[in-house]
């Protein structure tokens, strides 16, 4: 026998006939004709709000889809945005675009498309115009679920374009749009000044809390054609535990699916009721008891699975994420498999905590907690969430830096660098474990940007020092030269710079030892010159600074001749005369020679 209540699980669109409750909010009043089935006929833009655990996903499956499948005119589907809003899009599309392909033509043709809008090449409204013209006299229905992953699981950047082709696409007639947007995230919308000019215009549907008749109805009415009832004043108690709090509905299901799989010869009793600890506690008394079950190795991967699947609230309850097979890690799959495939019953419906699925575009696994409210009541999830809080904002930051990166072609730009890598460097050390592959390499590839970057900063600081460097040696070298070169023409200049003569003597020198011979011989004449020129400018008032000075002249004048000496000889002269050369004297000199510079033509 099937089990009329759905547990965790939403309804879908095959489990119509077991949906109740919710006739009001779909078909509007009886007077007024709105209603959810009324705006989708008459907006393009319906948004469904309600708090988490409300019933928003499954009032559009199992209550408005089946209206409009009777209809005969409407081309449906619903999707998830995830953190591939884009590719979701194209995916849902596809089917009605290219009929005649096949999974893989498709698949291909959805990756072209999201290309081309992601670029801006080709926009919603062309593509939904072409999908109705393909199937002339229909319309077109198209679901966005969890409407809230948009902005806990995108970039700001990637929110405002994928919103601005939605409500672009709205001016398109016989198209209706249906978004499932948590209360709590209303204000996000209100941040975008063209969404919320849409929703001012185009009502929202607003899902409350059930009245005390509307959840009777959800207790009692799927059970009519089962043949199982329930024992008398039962119904009036859950009602009471129950209230009208909002996100209780999950609690009143998973409530009811206990019940149940605990039935007592086709009835729902008090003693079960009390069994499974009633509405306020069957969630978390479950999750416990699941967990209790497992080794002290498992409970420490359970952990971390589990607070892999919690998105931490920014100003907002913490929501349920959606995580793949590489994040969690391959060595943690066994426990998601048992915890996603967990059956205490021998009924249909599995008394699972996790829902396991398919990512097309990344062709991996994927998993996620099979409700909000496991978030909400169990409190070990609770207190693992309190104690990785801080870990888990930043590893949810550090996710959206890899989408960017990895939507840049891993543009090296969209490294970490600064503050972030530091912080990212102190997680890795205390968290290692903890952090998966794809981001381990992520941070990995920011280190070896950062050493490259410093790598060649070093090496810029070392090429503008020795620029600095050469550039002083240059200044010093022609600021020797202009004062060089003043003294050897004549133009007066301070008797201190008789530096100027060693100075040019090592040089000269240096031309020697380099094979510049023409050039140093040169340079010993210059600087014979400019010696004679200071002995020019003695001063005569201080006879003893005068004797002192002249001296200090005459002595490196012997010391240029002696190395010119020295270099004529060895370049200058042939072989054959240079033993004459050690047996003085060789010549007169000659008393009528005046300029210094003739030095080798002064002996006879």
């Amino acid at each position: 026998m099937v089990c009329p209540y759905r547990g965790l699980s939403q309804f879908n669109e095959q489990d119509a006939e077991f949906f109740f409750g919710r006739e009001r909010f779909i078909f509007g009043e009886e007077q007024s004709k709105t209603g959810l089935l009324k705006a989708v006929h008459t907006q393009p833009l319906v948004a469904v709000i309600g708090s988490s655990g409300s019933g928003k996903s499954s009032v559009i499956a199992a209550g408005l889809i089946p209206q409009l499948r009777l209809e005969g005119n409407w081309l449906i589907d619903i999707f998830r945005p995830t953190s591939k809003p884009f590719q979701k899009l194209a995916s849902a599309l596809i089917q009605w675009l290219e009929p005649n392909l096949s999974n893989t033509g498709q698949s291909i043709e959805a990756g072209k498309i999201t290309k081309s809008i992601i670029q801006g090449h080709l926009t919603l409204s062309q593509v939904v115009s072409d999908i109705l013209r393909i199937n002339s006299g229909k319309r077109l229905l198209l679901v966005i679920d969890q409407f809230e992953e948009i902005y806990t699981l995108c970039s700001s950047e990637k929110q405002y374009q994928f919103i601005n082709l939605l409500l672009d696409a709205i001016n398109v007639g016989n198209l209706a749009l249906v978004l499932a947007l948590r209360a709590d995230f209303y204000g996000y919308v209100l941040s975008h000044r063209p969404f919320r000019d849409a929703l001012q215009r185009f009502t929202p549907q607003l899902l409350s809390s059930m009245n005390r008749k509307e959840l009777q109805s959800c207790i009692e009415k799927p059970l009519e054609k089962s043949g199982v009832s329930l024992e008398a004043e039962l119904t009036q108690r859950i009602l009471d535990d129950v209230g009208e709090e909002p996100g209780n509905l999950p609690l009143l299901e998973f409530a009811l699916f206990e019940l149940w799989n605990n039935q007592q010869n086709g009835k729902l009793t008090h003693s079960i009721y009390d069994k499974i600890g009633g509405v306020k506690k069957a969630i978390a008394n479950h999750a416990e008891k699941v967990y209790g079950q497992l080794n002290e190795i498992q409970q420490k991967q359970a952990q971390y699975i589990f607070t892999q699947l919690v998105c931490p609230g920014r100003g907002t309850e913490d929501t349920r994420r959606l995580a793949t097979r590489s994040e969690i890690g391959v060595e943690n799959w066994d426990l998601v498999n048992h915890l996603a495939n967990y059956r205490e019953y021998s009924t249909d419906y599995q008394a699972r905590l996790l829902v396991t699925g398919w990512d097309e575009g990344k062709n991996e696994n994927t998993i996620e907690i099979i409700h909000e409210a496991l978030i909400l009541e169990w409190k070990r999830l609770q207190a693992w969430m309190t104690e990785d809080r801080k870990f888990r904002t930043w590893q949810e930051s550090l996710r959206f830096l890899i989408q960017s990166w990895e939507n840049s072609g891993r543009d090296k730009n969209a490294l970490l660098r600064g503050l972030l890598l530091v912080e990212a460097k102190t997680w890795l050390k205390q968290r290692a474990l903890n952090i998966s592959a794809p981001e381990k390499e992520f941070i990995q590839k920011s280190r070896q940007r950062e050493r490259l970057v410093k790598y060649r900063a070093a090496i810029f600081g070392s090429i503008v020092i020795a620029f600095l460097v050469l550039a002083q040696r240059q200044f010093e070298e022609l600021l020797f030269q202009k004062r060089f070169f003043d003294a050897f023409f004549g133009v007066p200049t301070s008797s201190d710079l008789i530096h100027l003569l060693p100075q040019a003597l090592e040089k000269a020198d240096r031309h020697v030892n380099d094979k510049k011979i023409d050039t140093a011989i040169e340079l010993y004449k210059d600087t014979l010159t400019v010696a004679e020129n200071f002995i020019k400018t003695v001063p005569v008032e201080d006879k003893e600074l005068n004797n002192e000075y002249i001296k200090e002249i005459i002595y490196i004048q012997k010391n240029i001749e002696k190395s010119l000496a020295k270099v004529v000889k060895n370049y200058y002269i042939d072989i054959e005369l240079k033993p004459d050369l050690n047996s003085p004297p060789f010549g007169k000199r000659k008393g009528s020679i005046k300029d210094v510079r003739q030095f080798e033509n002064q002996y006879m």
